[in-house]
């Protein structure tokens, strides 16, 4: 339990007495998921709170079915917005097409001359898609509205999954490991978020494995290494051996001839004078997975050799979806 300062409690203290403060005079509404009222009528003066206010004038909400050609002809009669982003849209349509799509909270929305104040990429979306959509459309925004779009903070997956439920337990940091994994190479497109929880879902027990007994440091823990370690995992039997593995490349520390092989690795890495750009991203991914191979298999190896097909690939691991 963490230690709270006295101002830290007094703080605590105050806001729970004015929040109390506030209920009771139905200005706040009243928490019944732990305060031990459960089946409690709610008061209709706390109700009356959340009664839905009507639309500025001229502003007409409304849900309805876009199609492709809706769609395009929105987009041929806008004048102007800010620059497409052909990855956004991509990503947006592969979701669509995959029917991973799920209900979207932010609306579709018009200037009140017409053009699009927001949602010229879902459009353009299902345009490439070709997959008709249900949207929220909002006609008539003010163009000063427009100042204020999209500048409230925005959400990442990993606050998403939490508050939806899908994954309380991903983190930035096994999205980008499980992604190494998958795919052994840097991304070239944006990924959608049903692809990413995908990849995690996959490759969460090797992950989990890399992330305990893989290579740690700052050099050391990145998704390069610990996805070539996670890969040796789907196919290699001596878990301990691959444990040692990381504990010799991450401190350096090795045990006869039979640990050269990440010793090796391990100086190659140290002295590395340049960042892991594109076409380094695969040859390191490889070159690591050349060293645990022969590690495993306690070779000598004393130098870093580049290879051309890989040690350990998971077509044809059991259990992976890439058969």
């Amino acid at each position: 339990m963490g230690v709270f300062t006295k101002e830290a409690r007094d703080n605590a203290i105050a806001t729970r007495q004015r929040n109390a403060a506030l209920r009771a005079k139905g200005l706040l509404p009243v928490n019944t998921k732990h305060n031990g009222a459960k089946g409690k009528a709610a008061d209709p003066q706390q109700a009356s709170l959340f009664t839905p206010a009507p639309a500025p004038t001229g502003v007409t909400p409304a849900y309805e079915i876009i199609n492709p050609a809706k769609a395009e002809k929105w987009l041929n009669s806008n004048k102007g917005n800010r620059k497409l982003r052909a990855g956004i849209v991509e990503k947006y349509a592969k979701d669509m097409r995959d029917g991973k799509w799920t209900t979207c909270t932010a609306p579709i929305v018009f200037y009140e001359d017409g053009d699009i104040a927001d949602g010229q990429h879902r459009l353009w979306a299902i345009i490439e898609s070709n997959c008709a959509q249900r949207f929220l459309i909002v006609h008539g925004l003010e163009r000063e509205a427009g100042l204020n779009i999209d500048m409230g903070f925005s959400r990442s997956l990993v606050d998403n999954a939490d508050i939806s439920g899908a994954d309380h337990d991903l983190s930035t940091t096994m999205i980008s490991l499980c992604r190494g994994i998958e795919q052994g190479d840097r991304a070239t497109r944006y990924l959608t978020n049903s692809e990413k929880l995908a990849f995690v879902a996959r490759h969460r027990e090797a992950a989990m494995f890399v992330r305990k007994h893989g290579s740690q440091g700052r050099m050391f823990n990145n998704s390069i290494i610990n996805g070539a370690i996670a890969r040796a995992w789907y196919c290699e039997e001596d878990k301990e051996r691959l444990k040692h593995f990381g504990q010799v490349l991450s401190k350096g520390f090795a045990d006869g001839d039979q640990d050269t092989a990440a010793i090796a690795l391990r100086n190659y890495i140290l002295t590395r004078t340049r960042t892991v750009t594109g076409t380094d991203w695969r040859d390191t991914f490889l070159k690591v997975q050349n060293n645990i191979w022969h590690f495993m298999r306690r070779k000598r190896l004393m130098f870093i050799k580049s290879i051309s097909e890989e040690r350990y690939p998971l077509k044809g691991v059991k259990n992976h979806g890439n058969k």
